[in-house]
């Protein structure tokens, strides 16, 4: 029975989408730089086999396959934001200042563009850092830059501290 006989069709873009969704299985290699570090290579990229260097999406009509060690049922985990600095804020032992963790999926990624409470504007590499906090509203502004110069949406945290 060739493609042409296929009595659902994935070509309608009415039905095609939900078609493949009825599938249940929808996985994702966890790097895409193969053609620069060409190890290690998940056997078959294209194919279902298991292994720890996918993330295999579940949900509750499709459950986790047991043959894969990563799962997910986090869109984003697929359709990542590019060009976007992504925030993370993180208690430590001193009230007054937060670790800020630094992620972002943006092709040619040089440096990250730092303001702290419109003051001036830094540039870093790290992907960490130390934000000291004052009474008050304090606002923390990051962009991710190309090695182009040209920078992605801004990403902001406002953090209130009570004295």
């Amino acid at each position: 029975m060739g493609l042409s006989a296929n009595a659902h069709s994935i070509d309608d873009p009415a039905l095609g989408p939900l078609h493949l969704l009825f599938m249940g299985h929808l996985q994702m290699p966890l790097r895409n730089d193969f053609a620069t570090r060409s190890h290690p290579v998940p056997w078959r990229v294209s194919s279902n086999w298991g292994s720890d260097l996918f993330y295999c999406y579940y949900e509750e009509m499709f459950p986790r396959k047991e043959e894969y060690l990563c799962h997910t049922n986090r869109w984003q985990d697929f359709n990542p934001t590019l060009n976007q600095a992504e925030l993370f804020l993180c208690e430590t032992s001193d009230s007054d200042r937060l670790r800020v963790d630094i992620d972002t999926e943006t092709p040619c990624f040089e440096a990250y563009q730092v303001e702290i409470d419109d003051g001036q504007v830094w540039t870093q590499t790290a992907t960490s850092m130390d934000w000291r906090l004052h009474a008050g509203l304090n606002r923390l502004r990051v962009k991710a830059r190309n090695t182009l110069g040209r920078c992605g949406p801004e990403s902001c945290a406002e953090v209130v501290l009570h004295t």
